[in-house]
């Protein structure tokens, strides 16, 4: 067995790159799919998702106890032109195709929850809905946001555990779409003081995503932290793994800042487990 170590990346986009072909190559129950979804185990702040095989025949406590919706609710979009047609992932969930390629935020309405409980899986987003939004596959809700799509930025998160859950991954997956919303992103929502240079976060080379297979949903998040204020939380995201019965986790870091939730870089870099329950879990 070789003991060479890899080069390592030296760009955070550049590792994302790398993991997004492997993912994208990857078998799961026998039929080719780019599971991008497992992209959550790119803590787009800093963590990346380490694919651990590669088939080689392959190319505090304290939250509301009623969820605060967003500020502003807009207007309910007309289903006769705001979708298409919509699809399936691999596993049979229905995916909304909208007309807008950025995605449509959906009408929004209170939901009456109970307070956040430290070990306790949270509610889901009330109203979820999963739009195909470039390569990706990003979740509305008519709870917890996003409120607003301006031009590659979706907007008006909740402040609850569910709105932290759903701007972690919109805003996390946003980064690698192209870099139009890259740009945007890093600009709006990467927390200033940890986002350090845009260089850092770009690929070497941006992947054309037309060219690679569908993608499949995530299966689950969890809030492992929230603080008292509700202003930061902790949120992890499982993603089904190659093998039946066990999924992929990555965490995610957002802070509360300037009327939204923004991601940030994590304060301790974790490499993606390995869970085959997803009991304590919110399933999306």
């Amino acid at each position: 067995m070789s003991n060479r170590t890899e080069p390592r990346e030296t760009t955070e986009g550049s590792r994302l790159r790398r993991t997004g072909e492997w993912l994208a190559t990857s078998r799961t129950t026998g039929i080719a799919a780019a599971v991008f979804c497992a992209l959550l185990a790119v803590v787009v702040a800093v963590a990346v998702f380490i694919a651990v095989t590669r088939d080689d025949d392959s190319a505090g406590s304290g939250a509301p106890t009623a969820t605060q919706p967003p500020a502003t609710a807009p207007a309910k979009p007309d289903s006769g032109t705001a979708f298409g047609v919509p699809s399936a992932d691999l596993f049979g969930r229905v995916i909304a195709n909208p007309v807008n390629p950025r995605g449509q935020a959906l009408p929004q309405s209170s939901a009456d929850r109970p307070s956040f409980k430290e070990g306790d899986p949270v509610p889901a987003p009330e109203g979820l809905m999963w739009q195909q939004v470039g390569p990706f596959i990003l979740p509305f809700s008519t709870s917890d946001g996003p409120t607003r799509v301006d031009g590659p930025l979706a907007t008006g998160f909740a402040r609850t555990p569910q709105g932290a859950a759903l701007a972690a991954w919109q805003i996390s997956m946003r980064t690698v779409i192209d870099q139009e919303s890259l740009d945007a992103v890093f600009d709006n929502q990467i927390e200033p003081s940890t986002r350090g240079n845009k260089a850092s976060w770009a690929p070497k080379k941006w992947i054309d995503w037309s060219q690679l297979p569908p993608q499949y949903i995530p299966a689950a998040f969890k809030i492992s932290g929230w603080s008292a204020d509700n202003s930061f939380a902790v949120v992890e995201v499982a993603a089904r793994d190659k093998t039946p019965g066990s999924w992929f986790t990555t965490r995610f870091e957002v802070v509360w800042q300037d009327g939204d939730w923004k991601i940030r870089r994590p304060s301790t870099q974790l490499p993606p487990q390995t869970i085959t329950s997803l009991t304590g879990w919110t399933q999306w």
